[in-house]
Formats: structure tokens, sequence, C-alpha cells
């Protein structure tokens, strides 16, 4: 195993390139800090008209899952469904059997 670098690299490319990797991280974080505010003063907006912010946040929480996890788990199925008819043509089997 490599010894992991914690240094700035000498190289200049490296240097450029790695000034670049954080100026990346530093945009994402921007945007997750602006999409927390986002949700916090929705979240605020909701309590005012009297609802259980809780309440909202599971609601959005599975929302999400449906949305994101099911996607997710199709895209496995199919991966899983492709290994499986290689593995059939790899192997000779024949579906009918």
């Amino acid at each position: 195993m490599t010894d992991k670098i914690t240094t700035l690299p000498s190289d200049q490319v490296e240097r450029k390139r790695l000034k670049g990797v954080v100026k990346e991280l530093v945009d994402a974080q921007i945007q997750l800090d602006a999409a927390k505010d986002l949700i916090k003063s929705t979240l605020e907006v909701e309590k005012e008209k009297g609802y259980d912010t809780s309440f909202i946040k599971k609601l959005a929480e599975l929302s999400y899952d449906i949305e994101f996890n099911e996607k997710k788990k199709v895209a496995a199925i199919e991966l899983s469904a492709e290994r499986i008819a290689e593995t059939e043509i790899l192997m000779g089997y024949e579906k009918d059997q």
C-alpha cells in the first residue's frame, strides 16, 4: 500500500488540478448549505401554517425514498437480470429447462 499524500505537490500541473478539486468541493458545500437553508425556511413556513414539521419531514423522506430508492432498486434488478442472462449464455443453459 502506498503512503497517503499529506503535503502540497511540487508539480505545478498537479497543484493546479488539486486546486480545482478543492474548489469543486467548496462549491458543493455551498450548494449543500443553500439546500439546508431552503429546507429550513420551507419548514418554517409550514410551521406557521400549523403543520407539524416532523410530519412534513416524514412525508418528504418517504417521497424521496420512493423516488430515489426505487430507481436504484430497478437499476440493481436490471443489472442482475443482465448477469443472469450472461451466465446462462456462458454456461449454455437453456431458458426452457
